[in-house]
């Protein structure tokens, strides 16, 4: 260090001086050394940087793993799209929970051999759940007049859209325009 304060040049601005020691002194006991976990450039081969190492927010391109600055490029991690393993009664896997996701509670979805059987022939149904009854005048009233208004509404929407908003009247105003080119 010697030799460099030799060959620089003295300052042209004098340093301030302070006339307080005291201030001084608290001046100097605040800087703290910070220690570097950092291995020198050629001697990181099999050292993995941590999140605390980026400090600046820069990569060691010579460390051959996936490094992230501050957190940039990283994927959150998302809970959403996990599924409880849910059993029946007897101790099945219902696998009909994944089919039902995204879909409301009412749906029923069929999943397993037994869905296959018909109702008729299986032995787990008492008789109560193996008849099934048609539904009366009246429920079919009600719904075939749901399903008429319905796609009454959808109709109307199509029609409306393809009827024009602005028709301007073609009558005998009409305005003929010469166009002249002039090369210049």
């Amino acid at each position: 260090m010697a030799a460099l304060s030799a060959i620089l040049p003295r300052p042209v601005h004098t340093p301030l001086v302070v006339d307080d020691e005291e201030d001084m002194e608290m001046q100097t006991s605040t800087v703290v050394a910070q220690t570097s976990r950092v291995p020198p450039y050629g001697q990181r081969k099999g050292w993995r940087p941590g999140p605390d190492d980026f400090g600046d927010g820069g990569a060691f391109p010579e460390c051959h793993v996936a490094q992230y600055p501050l957190g940039m490029g990283k994927k959150k991690a998302s809970a959403g799209n996990t599924l409880a393993l849910t059993v029946d009664a007897e101790g099945n896997v219902r696998y009909d929970a994944i089919a039902k996701q995204g879909h409301d509670q009412d749906r029923i979805v069929q999943s397993q051999f037994k869905d296959l059987v018909p109702l008729a022939h299986r032995k787990d149904l008492d008789e109560d759940a193996k008849t099934m009854d048609r539904p009366s005048a009246e429920e079919i009233d009600a719904t075939t007049e749901r399903t008429r208004l319905a796609l009454e509404k959808l109709v109307n929407t199509k029609i409306k859209a393809a009827q024009p908003k602005n028709v301007p009247e073609s009558g005998g105003n009409s305005s003929f325009v010469r166009a002249v080119v002039v090369e210049g």
